[in-house]
């Protein structure tokens, strides 16, 4: 009885035609990128993971704020 019902299931699982697959998928996450990082005063080094979306958004920053300073009038 059991060797029928299993051969009728293998049956029908091989009649039934595999699922297409999805064409508009999730797009994939973006990546991580760690880097060490010590911080002034430190000697131990802090692991900083981000995409490198938000690394090139950070270092943009950076050098924003940096031209900001040297382009700064001085103060008297």
């Amino acid at each position: 009885m059991i060797v029928f019902l299993i051969a009728g299931l293998l049956a029908t699982a091989a009649q039934t035609a595999p699922a297409p697959a999805p064409t508009d998928a999730a797009p994939k996450p973006e990546k991580r990128v760690c880097r060490s990082e010590t911080a002034t005063g430190s000697t131990i080094p802090k692991r900083i993971c981000h995409t490198k979306a938000e690394w090139a958004q950070i270092e943009s920053d950076n050098a924003r704020n940096v031209d900001a300073v040297r382009n700064r009038a001085p103060s008297r």
